[in-house]
């Protein structure tokens, strides 16, 4: 019996830092058609041509490794061979020790971002004594209080690096409902033009099963039981205020999502009966991800998803302000 040759390597290799361990496989950038987000899952597979197989989550494309290897520019056709069962199985032994390599120096880079996200959290200030940060909000019919409530904070100037100063700060949330990065949300113009992040080394540390998380959804993830009025789920930091200001105190978890949040581990602890309410973004790839959590929910709870059109559901809120948001998750068509 023989194994079909492993690309899987020589596909790393051209990723490059593009590429982060997840699991058993890797998720990288889609650098061939210049994707900024980790939206590529490869998985191995030595059955598969190539070694492996991957799927593009933002556009839908996908397939095994000599597929992707040739958008990589590492080969032009079909250059696949039976190879001896021996060497197979030497090459799945070094995969497997680099991996546990590789395992370890991730969790060492993700207890230090966790460490240095703790002490640049309680440095942080009320969103109610920045300026920028409340003229931003009431620009989008927020009050500073919508913002605590959501377990928002402000970045004190000087704080956190340049792009950080005088920035929303979003807890980032991991499946326990501990604090273990945090994401900055520009409140005026960027040199970048990059609207919302984290700081350097946030993505490679802490890549899938986090969220930004309300006290009532944090509550839950640590293990607190369902929220009786049940879950929302939406995508970006925009849309996660916007549900946190119309839940309020008393209502339901808000969980903020983005394209690496989605695991097992975390759609788990979402206990099981909840309703919970779906909100996509008015794009395809968000539109994806929702697909993908419906996939992993509609068995054990009762899902809906809302209607916000063409838009997003702070779009909504600009539009029509709270009522119109609450009508909207109101009117969530429940999926059978």
């Amino acid at each position: 019996m023989s194994a079909r040759i492993d690309m899987l390597p020589d596909i790393l290799q051209a990723l490059g830092k593009s590429a982060r361990r997840e699991g058993s496989g890797h998720r990288a950038r889609a650098i061939w058609r210049g994707g900024d987000g980790h939206n590529v899952s490869i998985t191995p597979m030595p059955t598969a041509p190539g070694g492996c197989v991957w799927h593009d989550h933002a556009t839908g494309e996908g397939g095994h490794g000599v597929k992707l290897a040739r958008l990589l520019g590492i080969t032009t056709g079909d250059d696949w061979q039976p190879i001896p069962r021996a060497e197979y199985a030497r090459m799945r032994a070094e995969r497997h020790r680099s991996a546990l390599q590789d395992a370890a120096a991730t969790l060492a880079r993700a207890e230090g971002v966790k460490r240095a996200a703790g002490v640049f959290w309680s440095s942080c200030v009320d969103v109610a004594t920045d300026e920028q940060a409340c003229a931003w909000l009431r620009s989008r019919g927020f009050t500073p209080h919508d913002a605590t409530a959501a377990g928002l904070r402000a970045a004190p100037l000087g704080e956190g690096g340049t792009w950080f100063n005088r920035r929303l700060v979003f807890g980032v949330y991991d499946c326990a409902g501990e604090l273990v990065a945090v994401r900055g949300r520009a409140t005026g113009a960027t040199p970048d033009g990059v609207k919302e992040r984290g700081p350097k080394g946030h993505n490679e540390a802490h890549p899938g099963g986090r969220v930004y998380a309300c006290p009532t959804a944090r509550a839950m993830l640590s293990g607190g039981g369902a929220p009786w009025a049940g879950v929302i789920v939406c995508e970006g930091g925009p849309d996660f205020l916007t549900a946190c200001a119309v839940a309020g105190d008393e209502g339901p978890a808000v969980l903020g999502i983005w394209s690496t949040s989605l695991t097992q581990e975390l759609v788990d602890r979402i206990p099981t009966g909840a309703p919970v309410v779906i909100v996509p973004h008015g794009d395809d790839a968000g539109a994806r991800y929702m697909v993908d959590l419906v996939t992993m929910l509609r068995n054990r709870c009762r899902v809906s998803v809302a209607d916000t059109g063409s838009g997003d559901l702070n779009d909504v809120w600009q539009v029509a302000g709270a009522g119109g948001v609450s009508d909207c998750l109101r009117a969530a068509e429940v999926l059978a």
